[in-house]
């Protein structure tokens, strides 16, 4: 529909797979990190916006190593 969708923070521990995901929304992006690697989107549009890495438990992209990325289509 072309429309944002709305996310609450959420920590997902996968039993499976090992995996640790938390999707954290914050005032402009939503930010979600797999195994410590995060993946940022615009929150409005959905838009990719880039990749970092958490260092010591940062939440916003300018705290966190942020760098603009590609989406691969």
């Amino acid at each position: 529909m072309g429309m944002p969708g709305f996310v609450r923070r959420t920590v997902i521990e996968d039993e499976l797979t090992g995996h640790k995901i938390v999707i954290e929304p914050g005032r402009l992006f939503t930010r979600i990190n797999v195994d410590g690697r995060d993946y940022y989107f615009r929150r409005l549009s959905g838009r990719f916006d880039g990749v970092g890495m958490s260092v010591g438990g940062a939440t916003s992209p300018s705290q966190s190593g942020y760098t603009p990325g590609r989406v691969r289509r």
